[in-house]
């Protein structure tokens, strides 16, 4: 969440928001997270413990009421959003109500992905699995959300489980896009017999274009901010490049752990 003017009271006890690891402090702060992340304000967030926040800590005469009611209510109090814009939020709210609840696990487990919560994400594909069963869905959003799920575990650096929910997809729609995934599972593979059963897996469907796609990404990723400001440092003095180091792994697990 970026910078946030405030012109309203600031929380003594804030309010904790488990799925982005944050705690709202104020009634902007609320109103931005509502707007912004309607995947997740939209599920079961208006409930008692919010109201309980609002009238005791932030001091607004905000009453029981449906869900929508209650985050209606507080885009309009916090005066951060203007009329139309929450039209907007109106809109996106009613088309969100209207998915089936397979389809909402699965849209809101793909806004966490896009989040990089792949933890959490993950739990929200394997949910919307199993209520795919329910609701007798098609089997192209299987093999949707199997993909995804891969995803997530690629992400989470479990390549044998990735590798599993992509095989698993492939069975159910013999997807391109699938067995690219695959193959890139096998550049990251340092296991020679894990990656022999990658590659063995695509047989003779690898595309030549593959190569540059896993190249490009890669050379995105190491030309990034934060490394190269890592290279700079790691050039300094021994004891200072060691300093850094513990810094550094300390800062890394710490981002892993908010992914989860």
């Amino acid at each position: 969440m970026g910078l946030i003017l405030c012109e309203t009271r600031i929380a003594d006890n804030p309010y904790y928001i488990p799925e982005l690891g944050i705690r709202i402090h104020t009634l902007e702060e609320l109103a931005y997270f509502i707007f912004n992340y309607p995947y997740l304000s939209l599920d079961n967030f208006a409930g008692d413990r919010l109201v309980q926040f609002l009238n005791e800590e932030l001091k607004l005469p905000v009453k029981d009421g449906t869900e929508d009611e209650i985050l209606l209510n507080i885009l309009y109090l916090s005066d951060y959003y203007s009329y139309d814009e929450i039209d907007l939020y109106k809109n996106k709210a009613a088309e969100i109500r209207s998915l089936k609840k397979h389809e909402f696990l699965y849209a809101k487990g793909d806004f966490l992905l896009s989040i990089e919560k792949y933890g959490k994400a993950e739990l929200c594909f394997r949910n919307a699995l199993k209520e795919s069963e329910y609701y007798n869905a098609e089997d192209t959003f299987k093999s949707r959300v199997l993909k995804k799920r891969g995803c997530c575990f690629a992400n989470m650096f479990d390549f044998e489980s990735a590798f599993q929910s992509f095989k698993d997809a492939l069975a159910i729609t013999d997807d391109i896009e699938t067995l690219k995934y695959i193959y890139f599972l096998s550049k990251f593979e340092s296991n020679i017999q894990k990656k022999t059963e990658y590659l063995e897996y695509l047989d003779d469907r690898v595309n030549a274009e593959w190569d540059k796609e896993f190249e490009e990404t890669v050379s995105e990723s190491v030309n990034c901010e934060k490394i190269k400001a890592t290279e700079k440092k790691l050039n300094t003095d021994s004891v200072k490049r060691h300093k850094f180091l513990e810094f550094m792994i300390t800062d890394l697990k710490s981002d892993y752990r908010t992914k989860l």
